[in-house]
């Protein structure tokens, strides 16, 4: 279990696809109700473990395939 939980996906150009504070909702390849396009997006995300104290930051990217 998390808090302070965001998960955020990114195009090439650096432009906000995706955002949730739900770390049950994940993103499902549509963006304003069209598939979006093939390519290099990057992600973030960052969330507070149970205890607290520690806050963990990852950062990537990932090949959308169509």
């Amino acid at each position: 279990m998390v808090s302070d939980y965001s998960f955020s996906v990114y195009n090439r150009y650096g432009n906000l696809m995706f955002t949730t504070n739900d770390p049950n909702r994940g993103k499902d390849g549509i963006f304003n109700t069209r598939k979006a396009e093939t390519g290099l997006y990057m992600y973030n995300v960052r969330y507070r473990a149970m205890n607290g104290v520690a806050r963990h930051s990852y950062n990537g990217n990932f090949t959308l395939i169509r």
